[in-house]
């Protein structure tokens, strides 16, 4: 019997890549085909942006790749980040940049938005944490500065959808993670029209909601006589949060996805928009059969990757552990939800300057940030027990930052809770496991659970 390949594109802050996976004795085996830097630009007006051409070339090169290998995949589905976007003109183009939420453009546009909209009205109709990167404090900052692009806009899509669009031709928000603009009502799950008129958005720019699993197409003719086959193009859950939460195979536990972004939380059945979840400004995002993320979004690894591509990139992350393990426990703790650790031109000299510490050691840097993190991830752990009204005794982290045992010592130090370690390939896993049920080759996302637990 042959073997049905799936190709899942991860693409996450730093960089991306192209896993190829199969079903093999009851196990998925993936295989790295294809992986590349997504590095931020700045256009002409500094403006910090995603070179989206690059990313949707090496998409197109992963794929060629897999052909080269003799390993041709019955479909692709490709996950991002949330909140990012693109506007595109009649012509399908991009109006304007794709604009990083890293940008500080948005600095000052929720006092703006609040003039008309009340931030527990926000709350109450999109269930979204405040975060001046918001998608709809982005649009409000385009409206603001140049609203002759919400003119020219004929349609919205977030950026895997845009990914997806260039795959296949088809035009829709995916629910996962379109649930992080802060503009689609939580609870009917269609765009809110009150905020879309605050913003001056015609309701036909905004596509129609699509689930996890549904398809796309197939790729487009032009793409698939570049990489030499054709196939399916599927919609994952196309926020890497998302398809990352659906690797989490314990049950009634408090999850990290550990990446760039650490998204501390718990999976609940509805929306919980109370004035007590906005005051402890929680989200709440959508999920994979319809579940909502409930979380909180932190600056994760992210603190990590700045300093090492400082440092020239030549110091294994293990090595940077290492380091601020050997250190030893600062007595400085920085506020990690600060916006000024978002882009910063230095990221040491940053956490330096917050601990008003000009000559602080590398060392000692990476000891603030890796304390400041675990006592993070731990207040975050409490409020969820408030709001739940129970008390979670266990801790999975899935991701990238599952390896990094340092970070999970300091975790179970200051949280007094237990840490397992998930799935470090979370996103691709739930990426593939999406791609399987649109298949039939498995049914439900439980048995894509059983399925990732058996694979880890």
């Amino acid at each position: 019997m042959s073997v049905k390949y799936y190709a899942a594109v991860d693409i996450g802050g730093s960089s991306g890549r192209l896993i190829l996976a199969h079903v093999e004795n009851g196990r998925i085996v993936c295989e790295e085909i294809h992986r590349f830097p997504n590095d931020l630009k700045k256009n002409a007006q500094g403006t910090l942006i995603w070179d989206t051409e690059a990313l949707f070339s090496n998409i197109v090169e992963g794929l060629a790749l897999c052909k080269k290998a003799g390993k041709i995949p019955t479909s692709v589905a490709v996950d991002m980040w949330g909140v990012d976007y693109v506007l595109l003109d009649g012509d399908g183009k991009i109006v304007g940049d794709a604009v990083s939420n890293r940008d500080g453009r948005t600095a000052g546009m929720d006092d703006l938005f609040e003039k008309e909209m009340s931030a527990s009205e926000l709350y109450s109709i999109t269930g979204i944490q405040k975060m001046q990167l918001n998608t709809v404090y982005q649009l409000r900052a385009v409206l603001e500065n140049h609203p002759e692009q919400i003119k020219a806009a004929k349609t919205f899509l977030m950026l895997p959808d845009y990914m997806t669009y260039l795959l296949s031709g088809r035009i829709a928000c995916e629910y996962t993670n379109a649930s992080t603009t802060a503009m689609l009502d939580a609870n009917t799950r269609e765009w809110s029209e009150k905020i879309l008129g605050i913003l001056k958005i015609d309701r036909s720019v905004m596509p129609s909601i699509v689930y996890p699993c549904e398809r796309a197409g197939v790729l487009r003719s032009e793409i698939a006589d570049k990489v030499g086959f054709s196939c399916e193009v599927i919609y994952p859950a196309t926020h890497d949060t998302g398809s990352a939460v659906m690797s989490v195979t314990r049950s009634d536990c408090i999850y990290i996805s550990s990446g760039t972004w650490s998204l501390v939380g718990t999976e609940i059945d509805s929306p919980n928009t109370s004035e007590q979840s906005r005051r402890l400004n929680f989200t709440n995002e959508g999920g994979f059969g319809g579940k909502i993320r409930y979380l909180k979004n932190i600056i994760g690894l992210w603190f990590i990757q700045c300093v090492r591509r400082e440092l020239g990139g030549k110091i294994s992350y293990p090595e940077l552990a290492d380091m601020a393990r050997g250190y030893g426990e600062s007595e400085k703790v920085i506020d990690v939800y600060d916006p000024r650790f978002l882009a910063p031109e230095s990221m040491i000299e940053e956490v330096r300057a917050a601990c008003g510490e000009p000559d602080m050691s590398v060392a000692g840097v990476l000891a603030v940030i890796y304390k400041s993190l675990a006592i993070a991830y731990s207040r975050v752990f409490l409020m969820l027990d408030e709001v739940a009204g129970k008390h979670y005794d266990t801790v999975c982290i899935v991701g990238g930052g599952s390896r990094d045992t340092y970070l999970s010592e300091l975790t179970a130090k200051y949280s007094e809770r237990t840490i397992v370690k998930g799935a470090t390939e979370a996103t691709a896993m739930g990426n593939i496991a999406a791609q399987l049920i649109a298949s039939g080759e498995i049914g439900t996302l439980d048995e894509a659970r059983a399925l990732i637990e058996r694979s880890v």
